[in-house]
């Protein structure tokens, strides 16, 4: 197996590997070495560039790092170790004020770079926000890998009854009022409203609530 150099890019510049506090560049390390994954913890240039959005953001302050970097351990950790590489996921990239657009997003799935953009501060005091985050745009990089295709799938829109119709996409329903991401039985075959949005957040759905709980 071949070790990864883990990317401690951070304000700027290249942070020596004793610059970086120890806990965290144990966690780093960690997931270097286990899953095969380079976690990116600054001097990113946004915005980035996916076929159909811009993705936007900035640094992440040190001391944010070090609060998410646990959060990420634990719920990567709970998939197997050889999953990312199969699924071509290569970077996890950490930022603030992360967004598609001028839409901010807690997480932001780069399907033809392989990267996991995540937010360390967006939702930090809303209890499981960042792992359900997580688990939902990991998912979203995970059906892309299956066969390059997330926002179509014509054998599943054929389980759902002939006059429902999905929305228009998961950015719709990001500031809706009506919180979309609360669990409801009232749609039947849908865990959520977000869920409605797309084919894409219909699969992304079940990920996003279920592996926080397992702890």
């Amino acid at each position: 197996m071949t070790r990864l150099t883990p990317c401690w890019l951070l304000l700027g510049g290249l942070l020596a590997a004793e610059d970086l506090p120890q806990g965290d560049r144990e966690i780093v390390d960690w997931i270097a070495s286990a899953y095969q994954v380079e976690v990116v913890l600054g001097d990113v240039r946004f915005p980035v560039q996916e076929p159909s959005y811009n993705i936007v953001g900035a640094d992440a302050p040190a001391e944010s790092i070090s609060r998410y970097l646990p959060v990420l351990k634990r719920e990567l950790s709970k998939y197997p170790p050889d999953l990312p590489s199969k699924v071509h996921v290569s970077k996890i990239v950490l930022a603030v004020g992360l967004g598609v657009d001028s839409q901010l997003r807690g997480g932001v799935p780069h399907f033809r770079l392989g990267w996991l953009f995540l937010d360390t501060e967006r939702g930090r005091h809303a209890k499981g926000y960042q792992e359900r985050v997580f688990h939902h745009e990991f998912f979203h990089l995970v059906d892309y890998a299956d066969d390059g295709e997330v926002y179509q799938d014509a054998e599943w829109a054929k389980l759902n009854p002939a006059e429902f119709h999905y929305e228009s996409g998961g950015a719709q329903m990001q500031d809706s009022r009506e919180d979309p991401c609360r669990e409801t039985d009232e749609i039947p075959g849908f865990l959520t409203l977000y869920g409605t949005a797309g084919v894409e957040e219909a699969f992304a759905t079940p990920a996003r609530n279920q592996p926080a709980r397992w702890r």
